[in-house]
Order: C-alpha cells, then structure tokens, then sequence
C-alpha cells in the first residue's frame, strides 16, 4: 500500500509530506504500477513546483518507494504559493486514494502527533524494498 502521510503545523498548514510504499496492483488489479506511476508522477510535478517554480526552501529526501519534503521557514508570500501547490497535490492524491481504497490511504497528523521522522521513513522504506525485493525473486523463480 501507498502511505501518503502529512504533518500540519498549529495552524493546519502542511509542513511535511511524505509518501512512502508501493501500491502492490497486479494486472488481474487493473492497473500493474498504473496508481505507482500516477502517485509517483504527483510527487515528482510537486517537488519541480515548490523547487523551481515556487523557489521554496526545501528538505526532500527521493528513494525507491520513499518520497519526503518538508518546508524551511519563508516568506509568508512563498508559503502561501507552497501552500496552495502542497493542498492541489493533496486533493488529487485524496482523489485516487478515494477509487484505488486499500492500495493508497492520505492521513494527516496534527503538530504535536507522533509523526516518523526523514530518518525513520528512509528505514521503513528499504525494509519496504527488501521485502518487494525478496517477493519478487520468489515468483520469478
């Protein structure tokens, strides 16, 4: 399954999003790594827009199966564009959480809420990967 998880700040604002797994869709699914390419194409088009187009100070983290931004302190001008590319991001993903339930879920953690830190979801990722990895030359063989 695809976790897609976000710290919000006292105030409701996204300060970190995270995205971390793998959808695990067979064909027999209706989509092999259809909702893995869309979720992924989501994050990856969020990451270019708060990078480069909003010029946001970042912290992003990139591996198989892990996705991690967090948001250094701005200008209120910044934050507020930040803003509105991180709820478009997160209302699409709501979208195909809402037609793909049991393959992606989109949970939000209030500050205060024990929330895994960059660290913790790198770790959970390659064990995520080892076990997919492990899977995979199962079936193969």
């Amino acid at each position: 399954m695809i976790r897609v998880s976000m710290q919000t700040d006292a105030r409701g604002r996204i300060k970190v999003f995270a995205c971390l797994g793998h959808a695990g869709l067979t064909v027999e699914d209706g989509g092999e790594d259809l909702l893995c390419a869309g979720v992924s194409a989501l994050c990856g088009a969020l990451a270019i827009g708060l990078e480069r187009v909003v010029r946001a100070s970042v912290f992003l983290r990139e591996s198989r199966g892990l996705f991690y931004i967090k948001l250094e302190p701005m200008s209120a001008e910044l934050e507020e564009k930040a803003r509105v590319l991180l709820c478009t991001v997160v209302e699409a993903l709501r979208e195909l959480a809402h037609y793909n339930e049991g393959f992606l879920s989109v949970q939000t953690f209030a500050q205060g809420e024990s929330f895994p830190t960059a660290e913790e979801f790198m770790a959970e990722a390659e064990a995520e990967n080892e076990l997919s990895d492990q899977y995979m030359s199962e079936v193969e063989d």
